[in-house]
């Protein structure tokens, strides 16, 4: 989770658009993940 924490703060001022798509994918796992419990 870190690893992606660091790419999404790193990357969030050069590429909104890209930092935007991780944070929604990184949500959507985040639920993925909780529903499987």
């Amino acid at each position: 989770m870190t690893h992606f924490g660091q790419f999404s703060t790193k990357s969030a001022i050069q590429h909104p658009v890209a930092s935007f798509i991780h944070n929604v994918g990184e949500n959507y796992w985040a639920a993925a993940q909780s529903v499987e419990r």
